[in-house]
């Protein structure tokens, strides 16, 4: 659904600035892979 007076605040964490591999980078890694295990239709949409 659309919601007109949505707000999007995002709030930056320096974690990467300092390290590259983090267990922060892991888990996003290891969620990326899981979103495209679940969808995989999706890696056809980057052509």
């Amino acid at each position: 659904w659309y919601v007109p007076a949505a707000v999007v605040r995002h709030e930056y964490a320096a974690v990467i600035d300092k390290r590259f591999l983090t267990r922060h980078t892991l888990w996003h890694a290891r969620a990326m892979l899981r979103f495209l295990r679940k969808h995989p239709e999706r890696l056809l949409a980057l052509r």
